[in-house]
């Protein structure tokens, strides 16, 4: 049976270094939601109202990355989330 190894913790703690070293270890992908944040919304980003915007955006990415979490899942692999 696959599983879902969850991490998460305060800003700072070593959580990203833990999981890649984990996915190094398990062989399983690590779905980090900071890089996904990054990425898809760092240009798009206010001045001003940036909680709301923030907010919206990363439950969006939660949602996407628990779906693709669930088709790792599906195909029998383990995978590794860091959602913060």
């Amino acid at each position: 049976m696959s599983k879902i190894y969850l991490v998460e913790g305060p800003v700072g703690s070593g959580k990203s270094t833990f999981a890649e070293q984990q996915a190094l270890e398990i062989n399983a992908p690590h779905i980090n939601l900071d890089s996904w944040m990054v990425n898809l919304f760092r240009p798009d980003r206010p001045t001003s109202g940036t909680m709301e915007w923030y907010i919206e955006r990363k439950e969006r990415c939660i949602e996407q990355i628990w779906l693709v979490a669930k088709s790792i899942l599906d195909a029998n692999f383990d995978v590794i989330l860091e959602l913060g």
